[in-house]
């Protein structure tokens, strides 16, 4: 059985940036919150070129949960931060999960944690990606898309229609398996062509676990992108997912 607190990321790499993806991703945080409200961290990143958030960068936040009550809802607050909300899906099923995603465009040096929180009442993962060296005034290279569904053993983001040439293409696969199968919702495998990144696995109860993954890739020219699958072992029976695909201007 997992522990109810197992979450893992990638060791962080030295500035400076790479080259590629890589040269974009600044690095990540987790943050497993138990009750109403908890904070993420832009002082530790791990997994990227840097290990603190700074000004000009562009702060992206997932929160999911797995549960069997109602769909709860999300915020994200900062000091001296506005975060807009892209993505926000959910399904009900033999268990539930529920998706959101916000991001902000940081304009000055950012206060050293993200306050996280939910009208819920079951425990929730949150994860803040930072993107650096990005097109600042316009983040965005097309409207972010998300989906969900039952009955699958990996979380399938959906395709996303970039506009310029070089976005920066980022997909996060949320899955949960059926009770009958928590303590296998082992991750497999992440979507082929993309760089792996920040991966989250954790159980609530006896009953409800879920894991959370996210990797990314540069699409060289403006195209209809399907990331692929994100592949978690356990039965297809049950199972929820939801995925969420963004696309980052780098022009």
């Amino acid at each position: 059985m997992l522990s109810l607190n197992q979450l893992s990321g990638f060791g962080a790499r030295p500035i400076p940036r790479g080259g590629g993806a890589d040269g974009y991703f600044a690095g990540a945080s987790v943050a497993r919150v138990y009750g109403t409200s908890g904070s993420v961290s832009l002082t530790s990143l791990t997994g990227g070129f840097d290990t603190e958030a700074r000004a000009g960068d562009l702060v992206v936040v997932a929160m999911t949960t797995s549960h069997n009550g109602v769909a709860p809802s999300y915020t994200c607050t900062a000091t001296g931060l506005t975060f807009t909300k892209v993505a926000d899906t959910t399904i009900d099923s033999t268990v539930d999960i529920d998706t959101e995603v916000y991001y902000c465009q940081l304009t000055a040096t950012p206060p050293p944690s993200i306050t996280v929180a939910t009208n819920g009442t079951y425990p929730f993962s949150a994860v803040a990606y930072v993107i650096r060296g990005h097109n600042t005034s316009t983040p965005l290279d097309a409207a972010t898309t998300s989906t969900s569904a039952a009955g699958t053993t990996g979380a399938n983001p959906p395709s996303i229609t970039t506009v310029t040439a070089n976005a920066l293409v980022l997909a996060i696969g949320c899955f949960s398996p059926a009770p009958s199968d928590v303590g296998l919702a082992v991750f497999v495998s992440y979507p082929s062509g993309y760089t792996e990144g920040q991966f989250a696995i954790s159980g609530i109860d006896v009953d409800i676990e879920e894991g959370m993954a996210f990797a990314y890739r540069i699409v060289p020219a403006p195209a209809v992108e399907n990331p692929g699958i994100f592949v978690f072992s356990g039965g297809a029976t049950g199972s929820v997912f939801s995925g969420i695909t963004m696309a980052i201007r780098t022009v």
